[in-house]
């Protein structure tokens, strides 16, 4: 579900553009008082692909995050993927991770914060505690996070 939220003006656009399309080509065949075109399987193909392959490419953002630095938050609501914080103060702000994009904090400094775990990042978090409540996998997620048994 987070996917159709996060997406959503994308997957509309593709399919209004898919539907176009569909409803070009059918208004051409239909029309008897013309010859039939004769149109090349290429042509239609980057027709019908182009909705698709514009969906594709604007579901990615650039695997380098963007750089914020130098700058102060205070009491805002940050979403961290894709981000690279440097020397950065976060007043009372809150901090949210989708789990979608790396991010990453240097040297900055925190008064306070509130972190939230949403989408991706919020399921992963919910499994992990699920498991945490069984002893068998407790040494295991120990050993993630980086913590001794």
């Amino acid at each position: 579900m987070d996917f159709i939220t996060e997406y959503s003006s994308n997957i509309i656009s593709s399919i209004i553009g898919g539907f176009i399309t569909a409803i070009l080509m059918l208004i051409i065949s239909r029309m008897r008082a013309w010859t039939p075109l004769q149109v090349p399987i290429w042509v239609i193909t980057l027709v019908v692909a182009i909705p698709v392959i514009y969906f594709v490419a604007s579901m990615y953002k650039p695997s380098f995050p963007e750089g914020i630095v130098n700058q102060i938050f205070t009491k805002q609501r940050i979403v961290l993927d894709g981000k690279q914080f440097v020397r950065c103060k976060f007043d009372r702000c809150t901090l949210i991770f989708k789990g979608q994009f790396p991010f990453g904090f240097d040297q900055c400094t925190f008064i306070t914060p509130q972190i939230i775990f949403e989408s991706y990042a919020g399921n992963t978090v919910a499994q992990l505690q699920k498991m945490w409540s069984d002893s068998l996998f407790q040494p295991t997620i120990q050993n993630l996070i980086g913590g001794e048994q």
